[in-house]
């Protein structure tokens, strides 16, 4: 079995890279119970890639591996497959961790070994064409390992070399160690106790006893295994004491770090309590001075208010002595307005009695001609359109030259009529304006709308209503 685990984080900012490496170091050193608490702290962050999620998922799952919750591994695993099925190098690195699961997970007490070889050939699949070496050699030793637990030596020592050569090529002493183990197992079981012991020792004399106790350990307890099958009990006693002399280290080391861990926890849980502390101090100051801020201002606002008030009371009672004034005056113009209404009242009830008795004396001589020509001549239509002209182009400023510009073949009649379908006013309307009986209104609306190419659909008053604009 063997950790392998490689990350691209450099787009991350450098807190959550450091988090990561640190909870890195830990599940290298079998400490899942301190990495794996960052880990979720770092997946609660909605700000990071795709990519480095996916690669702080794969490193959960190593954790639950060596906490032997499988079955949370393989789930979390099958949560990354849909996410990477573009990122081939992501995809191959989960086939590899959920080989390395179904190896250990013995599910209702039978071994998992045909879905650890499928994922494992899946993972060398890809990892083959792409060229991704240190995966090829992840899996590969997996394979191995599988192998030699079923006696399959010749198929596992050529995967478990290949495996071994490419992390020493690439000095990854500690996936190469992990490998020499399984080379070990393996030549154990051919009975070449001296190869066993070889592939250890070499190992052995590459990696750190200080920063590597726990594969220190691990290799003191498998050289103590050989010699015990070996039978020689002197030297598998002396390795099975250093063996339990470095797993004493290593634990001593962990408990140092967790030591270590829960006092910055706590030191930092204080600083937070001081924090919060402060902050309640501050905002109760804030507080306080906010309210004297408000009572300043109302008591301002009140003072403004007081002088605006004796301002307006004063302005107010100069006020009622001028419209006290400006009501006399307004009462002598509209006495002097009525009396210029009487008049012209009275002067158009003269003229009107006038055409009345001019009517009355054409019909008494029975004479039409004189009676229409009487009425035709007190019928002044052009002083109304006039009239109406005036009061048009006060509401209507560019109405005329706006027709005019858009259609200049417009007769004079036409565009008086255009003027008062404009006002929007009804036919019989229109004829009695224009003293023209209704059926010409009709014919002049239907002349007028071709001479504005008005489609048969379009309403001629809502045209006209646009030339405003």
């Amino acid at each position: 079995m063997i950790i392998f685990i490689v990350f691209t984080v450099s787009s991350q900012n450098s807190d959550d890279n450091n988090k990561y490496y640190k909870a890195k170091t830990n599940i290298e050193n079998a400490m899942p119970d301190l990495a794996m608490p960052d880990l979720f702290f770092l997946l609660k962050n909605n700000n990071i890639s795709n990519s480095f999620r996916d690669s702080i998922k794969i490193l959960l799952v190593e954790g639950y591996r060596q906490k032997k919750d499988f079955e949370k591994g393989v789930n979390m695993l099958y949560e990354i497959f849909p996410n990477s099925i573009n990122n081939k190098y992501t995809k191959a690195r989960a086939y590899n961790r959920l080989a390395a699961l179904y190896d250990e997970w013995y599910l209702f007490g039978e071994s998992r070994f045909d879905s650890t070889i499928k994922y494992s050939n899946k993972c060398i699949q890809i990892a083959k064409k792409n060229n991704y070496t240190k995966l090829l050699a992840s899996s590969q030793n997996e394979l191995g390992y599988l192998f030699c637990k079923f006696n399959k030596l010749e198929e596992a020592e050529k995967l478990l070399l290949n495996a071994h050569n490419i992390f020493q090529k690439n000095k990854l002493l500690l996936y190469s160690a992990n490998v020499s183990i399984n080379l070990s197992n393996l030549y154990v079981k051919k009975k070449d106790y001296e190869k066993a012991l070889k592939i250890v020792d070499e190992s052995c004399t590459k990696i750190d006893l200080e920063k590597n106790r726990n594969m220190f350990m691990r290799l003191y307890l498998q050289k103590a295994s050989v010699y015990e099958k070996w039978g020689k009990a002197d030297s598998a006693l002396k390795y099975m004491n250093k063996g339990r002399i470095a797993q004493k280290h290593f634990f001593l080391d962990k408990m140092d770090k967790r030591v270590y861990e829960m006092s910055a926890k706590y030191e930092l849980q204080q600083k937070e309590h001081r924090i919060e502390q402060q902050r309640l101090l501050n905002f109760k100051k804030q507080k306080e001075n906010r309210y004297l801020i408000i009572l300043i201002t109302a008591l301002f606002i009140i003072f403004i208010i007081s002088v605006i008030v004796f301002y307006l009371i004063r302005k107010t009672l100069k006020q009622k002595n001028n419209l006290k004034e400006i009501d006399n005056q307004l009462l002598n113009e509209r006495i002097a307005h009525k009396n210029k209404e009487l008049s012209t009242a009275i002067a158009h009830s003269v003229s009107y009695n006038e055409v009345l008795e001019s009517v009355k004396k054409a019909l008494s001589s029975k004479d039409k001609e004189d009676t229409i020509k009487i009425i035709n001549a007190n019928i002044n239509t052009e002083q109304n359109w006039q009239r109406f002209l005036l009061n048009f182009n006060q509401l209507y400023p560019n109405f005329f030259s706006n027709l005019k510009m858009a259609h200049p073949n417009l007769t004079e009649s036409e565009t008086k009529l255009s003027a008062l379908l404009k006002m929007n006013l009804k036919s019989r309307e229109i004829a009695g304006v224009l003293n023209i009986a209704l059926t010409s209104v009709n014919k002049n609306r239907q002349r007028l709308r071709k001479k504005l190419n008005l489609q048969a659909e379009m309403d001629i008053n809502l045209y006209l209503s646009k030339l405003q604009k």
